[in-house]
């Protein structure tokens, strides 16, 4: 049975057609091709892909708009680190998965303009059978990561949150990867192991309709209150190790072996 390069995979006529592959502009990197949504609607269109975001670029945006926060305040946030505002790499851009391997230089309150006159990092536009759905993601694996992709794709508003300290480098190659589960998610830098981020998290929770966490146990924070966000908790395939074999799933998926087969486009 012949197998499938990448490139032959790239220039399938059949997965053109379906239009497997999608093109993704992501700054920093450029020009990429990544997997489209495994799924097609007759009454939404399909959106271009939208760029991993920087890192914290929404801060203002959730914090402001979404929770009502006053600027003096989110700047008080920023002086103590419990939140940051988005840091430039050398060159311009900071891809919201890689970070500085040294903890950078504390930073202070900005005095240049107020916040309220700085431009907005307003989120990507939001359509499908998701739209209005909204998402906070806590998490660092890539299954989570995927999992809110795949909501993104399908319309939800999924703010992705992070912790504000540095992390280290990714691995060569690996940015690519997480610049694909991260596309089009809003980036939010909290503290949620001090006093004030777990608050705001708890609140950006309460306005959810879901949490995906990888954390065991979740962060303190992801607990909505009663008849807010609800709580679904997964394992891997079995409880006992030996009961963990992985089904060819998704490893099919991401090779484009399903399409190649053939199949209706739901």
């Amino acid at each position: 049975v012949p197998s499938f390069h990448l490139r032959d995979l790239e220039h399938d006529p059949h997965l053109r057609e379906q239009r497997f592959f999608q093109p993704l502009d992501q700054p920093g990197i450029g020009p990429l091709s990544v997997l489209g949504p495994p799924w097609r609607f007759r009454r939404h269109a399909l959106r271009p892909v939208a760029p991993s975001p920087l890192i914290a670029q929404h801060n203002d945006y959730v914090l402001r708009d979404l929770l009502g926060i006053a600027p003096a305040e989110i700047d008080r946030l920023v002086a103590e680190g419990v939140v940051e505002p988005p840091t430039p790499r050398p060159g311009g851009e900071t891809l919201f998965q890689i970070r500085p391997a040294v903890v950078a230089p504390a930073v202070t309150a900005p005095t240049a303009a107020p916040r309220s006159a700085r431009p907005r990092a307003n989120p990507p536009p939001h359509s499908g059978p998701l739209a209005g759905v909204t998402v906070v993601e806590v998490a660092s694996s890539s299954a989570a990561g995927y999992c809110g992709r795949i909501l993104r794709d399908l319309g939800a508003r999924v703010s992705k949150v992070m912790p504000p300290a540095p992390v280290a480098e990714l691995a060569p190659g690996d940015e690519l990867s997480v610049a694909y589960e991260n596309a089009g998610k809003l980036s939010v830098t909290l503290d949620v192991a001090s006093a004030q981020g777990e608050e705001l998290l708890r609140r950006l929770v309460a306005r959810a309709d879901m949490v995906i966490t990888d954390e065991q146990p979740a962060p303190a924070g992801t607990g909505a209150p009663p008849g807010t966000a609800r709580s679904l908790g997964e394992c891997p395939p079995g409880q006992r190790p030996r009961d963990q074999r992985r089904g060819g799933v998704p490893p099919r998926r991401a090779s484009g072996h399903p399409h190649v087969e053939g199949g209706r486009a739901s």
